[in-house]
């Protein structure tokens, strides 16, 4: 994409792990993942108080 910097990870617990080093301005979550899906992943970045900035 031109003009942004585009991050991809490959689950979610690697979303978590990435999302505790760097804040992005834009977070697309797929709800369909294997394992956790974004729905976990969105409730366990509300519950995180590192992540609460999201």
């Amino acid at each position: 994409m031109e003009g942004y910097e585009v991050e991809i990870v490959e689950s979610g617990a690697a979303a978590l792990a990435f999302l505790e080093s760097k804040i992005p301005d834009l977070l697309l979550l797929d709800m369909m993942m294997p394992g956790m899906d974004g729905y976990e992943v969105a409730r366990r970045i509300q519950n995180n108080p590192i992540l609460q900035i999201l």
